[in-house]
């Protein structure tokens, strides 16, 4: 069922984009330019659950976005659903024209838009426009837009016997290459291929990992620091399932498999369930966790925003 809170997560993933594009530019930009882009595309909140929207949840990293850049209070997405919004956010389209789509509809019939809107190869990208103009261009976070075939994996297997943990990292190796394959990304690291409960991984692994996603997209803005980059950075909070559980699970657990150690680079797990509790946002927030998930997404969006800034991007 396509909820109100979908529609309104669709809008702000857009907002909180589009804000990020207005904000920051590159490193060498006045050499050369050209602009970085880091284009952060959230996933299924509210306008009640951002600062700078009136919400209740301290958001800081958001709120400055939307102070120094562009604050949209009025905005259509193409799609009141995760998939074909992503679809189009990576191409341009709006999905009923996609080539997928295409050729599972004949021309005399609606298309059915689900969560099918897969990108089939070589199909035109912001990612392939942008490396063709000299951008380096990278993706991390979660993905949903088609899968290769992946092997199975039962869910209560132990992530770190060594035939699982072989099997894990087969699939998503295989996930990373499709996506360089679909979308041209040239960089692709912490990934989540969908929503992490249909993945093939063990339930070990089955948790949001904020901290995971802003290392990788960290790693890549250091990484090419020196000429115009392209980031996309798609985040799975504060999609459901309920943050609060990920924030108590081990930090080690990710859809690539069991971590040698926790992820770093911004605050503490037990730091933002501090100041949730402070708040007072877990007195009800089991359900979906829109407190501490919020607190703890905004964390990441602080630190890559602290990064561009230490490096004088």
């Amino acid at each position: 069922m396509v909820t109100r809170d979908a529609v309104r997560g669709a809008f702000l993933l857009s907002v909180l984009a589009l804000g990020v594009l207005a904000t920051l530019e590159v490193a060498g930009a006045a050499a050369t330019g050209r602009p970085n882009v880091v284009f952060i595309y959230t996933d299924d909140h509210e306008f009640s659950e951002v600062g700078c929207y009136g919400g209740q949840v301290a958001t800081p990293g958001m709120d400055r976005l939307a102070a120094e850049g562009v604050r949209f209070t009025r905005f259509y997405p193409s799609a009141s659903i995760c998939t074909p919004s992503r679809y189009t956010a990576l191409t341009g389209r709006y999905v009923s024209r996609g080539a997928a789509m295409q050729e599972r509809f004949p021309s005399n019939a609606p298309p059915l838009i689900l969560w099918n809107a897969s990108l089939l190869p070589d199909e035109f990208t912001v990612a392939r426009a942008l490396e063709a103009n000299g951008y380096a261009t990278g993706m991390v976070g979660k993905w949903h837009n088609g899968l290769p075939p992946l092997e199975k994996v039962a869910p209560d297997a132990d992530p770190r016997d060594p035939a699982t943990a072989a099997t894990i990292a087969e699939n998503y190796r295989r996930i990373c290459d499709f996506i360089r394959e679909r979308a041209g990304f040239s960089y692709v690291e912490c990934i989540y291929g969908e929503n992490f409960e249909w993945l093939p991984i063990p339930e070990a692994l089955q948790f949001h990992n904020q901290e995971w996603l802003t290392q990788g997209a960290v790693a890549f803005i250091e990484k090419n620091r020196e000429h115009p980059f392209f980031l996309y950075l798609a985040t799975t909070v504060p999609h459901a399932p309920s943050a609060l559980l990920s924030l108590k699970a081990d930090p080690r657990a990710t859809p690539a498999g069991w971590l040698d150690e926790p992820p770093r680079g911004q605050p503490a797990r037990e730091d933002v369930l501090r100041r949730a509790e402070a708040a007072g946002f877990l007195k009800d927030d089991s359900a979906k966790g829109t407190g501490a998930g919020m607190a703890w997404l905004d964390d990441g969006v602080r630190a890559v925003l602290e990064k561009l800034d230490a490096l004088g991007l």
